[in-house]
């Protein structure tokens, strides 16, 4: 396995006020070339500005956009190839088809949890994501690892689920 490009475990120990989403604790720190990791932040623009600072300082190459989901990602280069990408955002509006309040947002980082190194959600707000991003997408079969992921707790499923309900727009 080569080693990675970018050092996850110092981005993340710069970050305030974040949480990773749909985090992999058998993989994270570590990433494969071409993959992206979702970050929930307060601020998605002073979050990109504190990762870009670094990428910078090190001079590594990177291309800022705004996404048709609303969401801002950051795509960290390799040459002219994709080493990996952050997707940021402060708020769900990436979620179509179910509309969420922003307060959602606030609720998850305010019960942020430490694992390792990184914050990450609690379990039942890590679902309601993940079933978020699967009804999202329930026609891309790539998606289904969403769905099977929260079956395999099903109280806390249904804790995301009323996550969910109470959180409509």
């Amino acid at each position: 396995m080569s080693k990675n490009l970018i050092d996850l475990e110092y981005i993340f120990s710069k970050l305030d006020d974040y949480c990773i989403l749909k985090f992999d604790p058998q993989k994270f720190p570590k990433y494969k070339t071409n993959s992206d990791i979702d970050i929930l932040s307060r601020d998605k623009y002073a979050c990109a500005n504190c990762i870009e600072e670094m990428l910078n300082r090190d001079g590594i190459k990177f291309k800022e956009y705004i996404a048709s989901n609303n969401n801002l990602q950051i795509d960290v280069m390799k040459g002219n190839k994709l080493d990996i990408k952050f997707d940021i955002t402060d708020d769900f509006s990436c979620f179509s088809k179910i509309k969420i309040k922003k307060n959602l947002a606030n609720l998850i980082l305010e019960n942020k949890i430490k694992y390792n190194n990184f914050f990450i959600p609690e379990l039942k707000y890590d679902l309601a994501i993940r079933l978020l991003e699967y009804f999202e997408y329930e026609y891309d079969p790539k998606k289904i690892k969403h769905l099977m992921y929260c079956n395999q707790y099903p109280i806390n499923k249904k804790f995301a689920e009323e996550i969910i309900e109470k959180n409509r727009q």
